[in-house]
């Protein structure tokens, strides 16, 4: 089999792949649930775009590959003009997989509508609201569960439109721009650093390396339908972990700290990434304080809100949900330990998460500690805090999560720790919802297996040299 075969056969056999993988999913579980009957559900409809997206993202790219290399401007309206199809059709589609979209907009109309603060609010007391039908059985008895940075731009489509279909649709649209503009920051930021002589002589191989970032990032249908179509607030939190992804490189805590407040306060768990800023150097003290200064801006949106004292109960409740089949896969594996040993479900709940809190502390100690010593980059004890977090200690863990190493891993000159972290997380993550049975087993299958697949196509693509 020679080499240009090879890479045409690798490209269409991973299309494929996953068309099969998320088609069947897609489809099994569109036709069991409700009812149990045999009438196909409308994510069954959302399950074949969604497959014929992704063979056609694989086609694209192997276009890119075989016939644009250098990338350019056709390339770039190749591509613009393939996102934008993507992004329109996770839009548009019939709402699949698990979509927190209505949740999330009923909870800003409580706020913005009917002056409900949604912190003390839970759904069920606003069920005189068009869209309470429609919110999911399970939420209807929380309070807001993200940050207040969360609560604020969710509320910007409710307090434009103030028409509960154009809200779902708005907010959909947002989330898929914030994503797009995440992406956009680290290219731009990308061609920047990499058209400096030093660092790449060759303008157009840095410009063809950067658009292939791009490539990587927009013509990923798992993250388009995560974000666009399920509605989930991994669109705004990726957009703030790029800003600080791109603070970190150029050592900017003016961009760093104010971005990574915004994050914490959008989903409180990116705090872990604060060890981070022990590998900046070189930054101005001014710099220091103004970054500082605005991220206790951000801080302070929580007063808007009832302050800390408002949000900290709907917190700790979450943080303490028994919900196995979502755990970390090191929570979950204790926890069934414990479980099998003959503790009661919380009394092995407690154990297992004071042992797996513990297992993170020692890792994220082991990781500022080699940080300090200069032996790893703030980007690359960014990437370890998470993996770190998302393998040991999370009490809540979805698929969708791991889009947040997005801005991380897929960077032309990350090495390879960066895809193998992404590999291993997927991998673990998956093993824990299939250990556990549970009915989300098709979501957890069709989502670890796209972001694997798209790290396996920027391994090939970006280590063309």
């Amino acid at each position: 089999m020679n080499n240009r075969f090879r890479r045409h056969f690798s490209f269409v056999f991973l299309g494929l792949m996953l068309l099969a993988i998320n088609a069947a999913a897609y489809f099994i579980a569109a036709r069991v649930g409700r009812g149990g009957g045999a009438a196909v559900r409308p994510e069954a409809v959302t399950a074949a775009v969604f497959a014929a997206a992704t063979f056609l993202t694989a086609a694209v790219v192997w276009l890119w590959r075989e016939h644009i290399r250098g990338g350019g401007r056709v390339w770039r309206a190749v591509l613009a003009a393939t996102a934008l199809v993507l992004a329109a059709v996770a839009v548009l589609s019939p709402l699949a997989g698990v979509p927190d979209n209505y949740w999330n907009v009923l909870m800003s109309r409580g706020w913005v509508v009917h002056g409900r603060n949604p912190y003390t609010t839970a759904a069920a007391e606003l069920a005189s609201d068009p869209l309470f039908a429609r919110t999911a059985m399970e939420w209807r008895g929380d309070t807001m569960l993200y940050g207040p940075v969360w609560s604020l731009a969710a509320a910007l489509p409710v307090a434009v439109f103030r028409d509960p279909e154009a809200e779902l649709l708005a907010m959909r649209i947002m989330l898929a721009g914030l994503y797009a503009a995440g992406g956009l920051l680290l290219w731009a930021s990308l061609r920047r650093r990499q058209t400096v002589p030093a660092v790449d002589p060759d303008r157009r191989t840095a410009g063809a390396e950067a658009d292939l970032f791009l490539t990587v990032w927009l013509l990923n249908p798992a993250a388009w339908f995560e974000v666009a179509n399920a509605g989930h607030n991994e669109g705004l939190l990726i957009f703030f972990l790029a800003v600080f992804f791109i603070g970190l490189r150029r050592a900017d805590p003016r961009l760093a700290l104010p971005a990574l407040s915004a994050a914490i306060l959008t989903k409180y768990w990116p705090v872990v990434l604060v060890l981070s800023f022990f590998g900046m150097r070189g930054a101005k003290k001014s710099h220091w304080l103004l970054g500082l200064a605005g991220a206790v801006a951000i801080a302070s949106t929580v007063f808007l809100f009832g302050g800390p004292a408002v949000m900290l109960p709907a917190l700790i409740k979450h943080q303490n949900l028994v919900s196995p089949g979502y755990f970390s896969p090191l929570f979950f594996f204790l926890w069934q330990l414990f479980t099998a040993a003959g503790k009661q479900t919380l009394d092995a709940f407690a154990a297992a998460q004071a042992i797996a809190a513990a297992a993170f502390l020692a890792a994220a100690a082991a990781v500022a500690f080699i940080l300090i010593r200069r032996r790893i980059s703030s980007e690359q004890a960014a990437v370890w805090l998470i993996a770190a977090l998302f393998i040991t200690a999370m009490s809540w863990l979805q698929p969708w999560y791991l889009l947040t190493l997005a801005p991380f891993v897929i960077q032309p000159d990350v090495p390879r720790w960066g895809e193998r972290s992404l590999a291993v997380i997927s991998f673990l993550s998956l093993l824990a919802f299939l250990s556990y049975g549970v009915a989300w087993v098709w979501l957890a299958a069709g989502s670890a297996a796209a972001l694997l697949i798209f790290t396996a196509a920027r391994s090939r693509l970006m280590r063309r040299r």
